[in-house]
């Protein structure tokens, strides 16, 4: 046996036949749509409580933590956004 005898699941890590790109077996495969709902929820769970905490300072529009946490509830947003239309467009792809 070479080298170049097997490959890895880039995601699990089990053997597969040698490929030259970077591969994941069938099972993290189908995996992934179900991972990234869970990632989807996750962020919008985590906006939501970003915009709580920016809630409880919203007396004080000039302290440094509410400028802070308005520059993560955009960030998130935006990382939301892109998600979405990534799941958005694997569905298309998919029918």
């Amino acid at each position: 046996m070479g080298m170049y005898d097997e490959s890895w699941c880039a995601s699990c890590g089990a053997s597969l036949p040698y490929s030259e790109e970077d591969v994941e077996c069938g099972k993290c495969a189908q995996d992934a749509p179900d991972k990234l709902i869970e990632l989807i929820e996750y962020i919008q769970i985590h906006r939501i409580s970003l915009i709580q905490d920016n809630a409880n300072l919203i007396q004080d529009t000039d302290a440094a933590d509410w400028n802070f946490l308005q520059g993560q509830i955009i960030g998130v947003e935006h990382i939301l956004s892109v998600a979405l239309d990534i799941m958005l467009s694997t569905r298309e792809e998919d029918e």
